[in-house]
């Protein structure tokens, strides 16, 4: 499956609403699958977007490893961690 479909799949579960990479949950999603995406096509590229990719998911709070691979129709409804001390 190509990114385009992953893509697209990815912006039909969300509606195909306008203005989704302002969105930080899916600009999350989409960075995943650019990582996804180069991993095995090119390493420098790859590299860029797994930079990127942990600047968000420091940012984020998330924790999905970029190795995962995840299928079509990814969506998370919120971000960050639910484990917050006071």
């Amino acid at each position: 499956m190509s990114f385009n479909e992953y893509i697209s799949s990815d912006k039909n579960k969300w509606g195909k609403r306008k203005g989704l990479m302002a969105l930080p949950q899916y600009k999350f999603v989409y960075l995943k699958r650019k990582c996804e995406y180069w991993r095995s096509r090119n390493k420098l590229i790859f590299i860029f977007w797994r930079l990127i990719y942990q600047h968000y998911e420091t940012k984020y709070l998330m924790d999905v490893p970029a190795k995962t691979v995840i299928g079509k129709g990814f969506k998370i409804e919120h971000l960050g961690g639910g484990n917050h001390q006071l």
